[in-house]
């Protein structure tokens, strides 16, 4: 099934969202963060067709907690949908279907959006079929959204997907290193947030997309495959998880404990 076919089955009444319909009928009752209004707005104007879903919850397959062994099985307790995507832009343009999956900006948000995209696109999950039609993009700018929205019918969604993060991505230990420092930024503000939201699912669902963020790039990286591991996939998968395993975290056991105690 394509994207947009998809996209346009789901029903607030459902529960499976929030709206599902025209962007423009959406703006004219929702206020927005000042970035996405603007996109939005303009977006709207010049592509009046344009379909939004905001709000959508979607399942998490249970192969990438347990087949890929990424330490954080607590996301299955937590809810049947647990997956978020904000806002999806959608519609047909010639023929073709393509979505723009975008998330308001924050610091660390490309890496966390980059490990909900693998989630929501691998094996089992609800756009497996769908990933080479789906883009993503968390950014402080709306002309980059507007610039998106505008070219993902105009080329590959995996070059115009190259294209939005530029070299976010380009070097597995960075992503890494950035990784690392993300996980542990949510380490030490763990007792606000929960203070601020007395929820800990939130940050079990970051720390989650940081580990398959770190453990999926490492097997990507076919450089690393063949000078680190000289070919032998079995030892990348298990540097893959060694990796996973070291980012900072707290246990969802002891946060719903510090949610009880605001």
């Amino acid at each position: 099934m394509a994207v947009c076919t998809k996209l346009l089955e789901k029903r607030k009444e459902a529960g499976e969202c929030e709206y599902n319909g025209y962007l423009q009928e959406y703006l004219q009752d929702h206020d927005l963060d000042p970035v996405l209004q603007r996109a939005f707005a303009q977006i709207a104007e010049e592509l009046p067709e344009m379909h939004l879903c905001a709000g959508l919850c979607s399942h998490l397959s249970a192969s990438s907690v347990t087949n890929r062994i990424i330490r954080c099985g607590e996301v299955l307790q937590m809810s049947e949908r647990p997956l978020y995507i904000p806002y999806i832009l959608y519609d047909t343009h010639r023929g073709i279907q393509r979505a723009l999956f975008v998330f308001p900006y924050e610091p660390y948000g490309e890496l966390y959006v980059r490990g909900l995209f693998y989630c929501l696109t691998e094996q089992g999950a609800e756009f497996e079929q769908e990933r080479n039609e789906i883009v993503y993009i968390a950014s402080s700018r709306a002309k980059d959204i507007v610039f998106a929205a505008k070219a993902m019918h105009d080329q590959k969604a995996s070059v115009l997907q190259r294209r939005l993060v530029q070299n976010a991505f380009s070097n597995t230990n960075v992503i890494y290193h950035n990784a690392c420092q993300a996980a542990q930024s949510l380490q030490e503000d763990a007792s606000h947030t929960i203070r601020t939201h007395a929820d800990a699912t939130g940050l079990v669902l970051r720390w989650f997309y940081l580990r398959k963020l770190v453990y999926v790039q490492y097997l990507m990286d076919k450089t690393i495959l063949q000078n680190e591991h000289n070919g032998d996939k079995k030892a990348q998968r298990s540097a893959a998880k060694v990796r996973a395993d070291s980012l900072a975290c707290i246990s969802y056991k002891k946060l719903c404990r510090m949610a009880e105690e605001v």
